[in-house]
């Protein structure tokens, strides 16, 4: 599994993000047309940051969070939401059990 942050705003300072919170897994900046794209974001939806995203090793989005869902409230139970959310990932993710041969 691997965390990343990912800025999809056009003045975002990462260099300045980096230095502030420290973090220990990559950050990059994308474009907003990307992130609308990739997270099927649509002109009607009213969306909040943050976003974030659990993504299979396949690529496809599982699970998707906006700021103003509860999933971030209240902030004291976002790292149980988010464990919850990395356990289904890695139940989903375990390569089915292999079949005994009968005789």
């Amino acid at each position: 599994m691997q965390a990343l942050d990912a800025a999809f705003n056009d003045e975002a300072d990462m260099a300045d993000y980096v230095k502030r919170f420290h973090p220990n897994h990559p950050v990059g900046k994308v474009s907003r047309e990307f992130m609308a794209d990739y997270a099927q974001i649509t002109p009607m939806m009213r969306v909040s940051v943050p976003i974030m995203l659990f993504i299979d090793r396949k690529g496809m989005i599982r699970s998707e969070y906006f700021g103003n869902e509860p999933f971030f409230n209240p902030e004291s139970a976002l790292k149980s939401n988010i464990k919850a959310e990395l356990d289904k990932l890695l139940l989903d993710d375990k390569p089915a059990a292999k079949k005994k041969n009968r005789k």
